[in-house]
């Protein structure tokens, strides 16, 4: 045997977390559903993470609502696991599960890459940030020994083969517009389905804590985060649909998606919508069918019905940000609508737009009979992939 052993400490130092923390983050949200999809996970399980490493896969799991305890040999990962919790939301039962904590039978999770990577073409895995600067220098790597790797690389002459499969080039940019007073969070599940099936997601926030702003500047933000994408699929959720249409007649759109929207005409303002349009009515005789569900004044059975209630209560965490009075009384301003390709989607336990008054609306507007999507009002929350595999399946 020649040169020193190789150990976890000599690899896994604050270098490798300078160099390849971030390209691992960015996959972490798909890789997380996968887990939470794989085995079955609900809020408030008990999850051991073993090799949880920086925490990019507990921390997710915990702010989805599960009890969660990470084990790692390392002091600088669980330094760094520790911080992140703060930065993504995590549960503080998840804060002291990192810590020494007992488990009543916990599920337990061995942390593989290999096994979490998402049923995709794969390329290798490369450095996602450049050198450091000056004052602290490039990593060094102990040289292997020889003897672990019993199938040494056979020299080549010319360039070197890539024999590793690349990951697809992605078919779509979805730009997913949020709803009243939200924010793109609301997206998050459904950007790692799309991003699991090779496509690119925005889901800016807009500025609707701004009581000032104007649908324009709502346009301007989706326009600002999608600039320089080409092949665009432009989704509105909800009050969404205002701003999504809007985007749709200035940006390189390929389809035009509203979720659960609000059609509008043109002359017609958002606060002025809910009259001519017959919601009120609507939504009234729904509740008497119901219970009382549909409208009611509970956001947790009008919006977020299905929603786990840890995921809801985030979501209400994060939306609540005020929508901007000058947008509400802004009429619709285009003349026509937009000449690119429609659908509309409905949700079929839709407690705040029942399915029925949305039917018809997408008949008399746009002369069209809606896909249907399983899932509330906030269905990007509670059927992602369902939403997903709709959305996806849009393209051809």
């Amino acid at each position: 045997m020649t040169g020193s052993a190789v150990t976890g400490d000599d690899l896994f130092d604050d270098d490798y977390l300078y160099f390849f923390a971030d390209d691992l983050d960015r996959e972490s949200e798909a890789d997380t559903e996968q887990i939470w999809t794989l085995l079955e996970l609900k809020p408030q399980m008990h999850v051991l993470d073993l090799g949880c490493g920086h925490g990019r896969i507990a921390n997710r799991l915990a702010r989805r609502g599960c009890r969660v305890t990470g084990l790692d040999p390392s002091p600088l990962f669980l330094r760094r696991a520790r911080e992140d919790a703060a930065a993504l939301d995590a549960w503080q039962d998840f804060l002291a599960g990192l810590r020494d904590r007992g488990l009543a039978s916990p599920l337990l999770i061995i942390n593989d890459g290999s096994l979490l990577e998402p049923p995709r073409q794969l390329r290798p895995r490369t450095a996602s940030r450049g050198p450091r600067p000056a004052s602290s220098p490039e990593p060094s790597l102990p040289s292997p020994d020889p003897a672990m790797n019993p199938h040494p690389p056979t020299p080549a002459s010319g360039p070197v083969q890539d024999t590793t499969l690349e990951r697809p080039a992605a078919m779509a940019t979805f730009v997913l517009i949020h709803g009243a007073g939200d924010t793109g969070w609301y997206w998050h599940l459904t950007e790692a389905e799309l991003q699991a099936r090779g496509h690119h997601t925005i889901a800016p926030d807009l500025p609707c804590d701004n009581d000032t702003a104007s649908l324009d500047d709502y346009a301007a933000t989706v326009a600002g985060a999608a600039a320089g994408r080409q092949d665009l699929v432009i989704v509105g959720q909800s009050y969404g649909a205002f701003t999504a249409t809007l985007a749709a007649s200035q940006l390189p759109a390929r389809l035009l998606v509203l979720l659960a929207g609000m059609i509008p005409i043109p002359g017609e303002s958002p606060g002025q919508w809910w009259a001519s349009t017959g919601y009120r009515q609507a939504a009234e005789e729904q509740a008497r069918l119901d219970g009382g569900k549909t409208g009611h004044d509970d956001p947790l059975i009008s919006y977020y019905n299905g929603v786990p209630r840890p995921l809801a209560e985030e979501a209400l965490r994060r939306g609540g940000r005020g929508e901007s009075s000058v947008v509400w009384d802004t009429t619709w301003p285009l003349d026509a609508w937009p000449d690119v390709p429609t659908k509309f989607i409905l949700c079929k336990d839709d407690q705040f737009f029942p399915a029925a008054f949305l039917r018809r609306l997408a008949q008399q507007r746009l002369g069209t009979i809606p896909d249907e999507v399983p899932g509330c009002h906030c269905v990007a929350l509670s059927h992602p992939r369902e939403l997903s595999d709709l959305l996806v399946s849009y393209l051809g």
